[in-house]
């Protein structure tokens, strides 16, 4: 779907009025009075695909807010990923926004081996922004990567009008719309998501820092409708469980971000191999008992786990009323044995695993 990016274009800019100009396939915007911001010429129309979402979330978590001092006439983000740079670059550039205009400046630790030339040739060449765009290198006191920081700008009053006109309606798209929630999850996760793993290197939760109530409340409600549920604690939303990771895994929430995306299958999959995952146990007991009724010790040896977690855990299927037992039958030798019976299958997974993360959620 296209949008013309004039709905965008604000008809006043401190006091001053917009003008708009058609030429040829692009607008010419300025405004008037004293000391203007400068005219910009972009593109007409802007395509409203998943491409866009992934970038409005990329940008939601490592782009510039502020409106202090120089911040509301600029757009910038701040990653160390090659590949998010190139994204976002590209976006900029099918709005007529050519490498030339922007900014770029390397932040990165005071105790780095490489010298000031040698991370700008690096990002230059990586990027193809001129090297004559970037200022100097800023040194911090906080760990990056080997080559830093990168933050690229594109310095416009207008366009930063236009650019947070843009972002607003599509946070209210994004909400209506299940592929666009997910594109823009991914950009999300690949700016500020993070990867945790428990101590036998298997998945243990997704982390995903957000300072501001208003916004994480907004994230929460998007993961909701993806069925992954969240937890929020000390300024963050934590996802956990094997639930919630099948369910992202789905959306393809790491996808983006190379280094993560391998982080987590690696993770997913050695959890997914462990013999100490409720909730998929659970989904397997189900599984087996959609044939017919069976005992607890049927089901482990099918399983291969105890008869003890198994009588466990069908316990707390009973309690979510999910089976029920059934008959007794008599083996030769032996105590009367119960039976257990599927009663239905659950609507929403997610039920399956109240209570056993420890109020984390699964």
């Amino acid at each position: 779907m296209q949008r013309n990016l004039k709905e965008f274009i604000p008809k006043k800019i401190d006091q001053r009025d917009v003008f708009i100009e058609e030429v040829e396939d692009k607008y010419l915007i300025k405004c008037n009075k004293i000391r203007p911001p400068k005219p910009i010429l972009i593109k007409q129309y802007l395509d409203y695909s998943e491409g866009l979402f992934e970038i409005l979330g990329l940008y939601f978590g490592d782009g510039t807010n502020t409106n202090k001092n120089s911040g509301n006439r600029r757009v910038a983000l701040a990653n160390t990923s090659l590949e998010l740079h190139k994204m976002w670059i590209s976006f900029l550039e099918k709005l007529g926004i050519h490498k030339k205009q922007m900014y770029a400046q390397v932040q990165i630790r005071r105790e780095t081996e490489l010298n000031q030339n040698q991370l700008i040739n690096y990002w230059s060449k990586s990027t193809k922004i001129p090297s004559q765009r970037f200022s100097n290198v800023s040194y911090k006191d906080y760990k990056t990567k080997k080559y830093g920081v990168l933050v690229v700008n594109f310095n416009s009053k207008i366009f930063r009008k236009i650019f947070e006109n843009i972002f607003g309606d599509s946070l209210k798209v994004c909400n209506k719309n299940i592929g666009y929630n997910q594109a823009f999850l991914r950009g999300l996760f690949a700016a500020e998501g993070c990867v945790v793993l428990n101590q036998n290197k298997s998945l243990s939760r997704l982390d995903i820092p957000i300072k501001d109530q208003k916004r994480r409340t907004y994230v929460h409600l998007l993961f909701k409708q993806n069925k992954i549920q969240c937890t929020e604690t000390d300024k963050r939303l934590l996802i956990t469980g094997y639930i919630n990771f099948r369910n992202a895994e789905k959306i393809k929430l790491a996808e983006l971000h190379p280094e993560k995306q391998e982080k987590f299958n690696l993770a997913f999959k050695k959890l997914s191999e462990s013999t100490s995952v409720p909730a998929l146990t659970k989904i397997k007991i189900i599984q087996s008992l959609k044939s017919q009724p069976k005992h607890r010790f049927q089901i482990a040896q099918e399983l291969n786990k105890s008869s003890s977690l198994i009588h466990k855990l069908l316990r707390d299927l009973e309690i979510k009323r999910i089976v029920k037992k059934e008959k007794k039958i008599i083996s030769t030798g032996k105590k009367p044995i119960q039976l257990w019976k599927l009663i239905k299958e659950p609507k929403n997974n997610i039920e399956l695993t109240k209570w056993d993360y420890k109020g984390f959620g699964a």
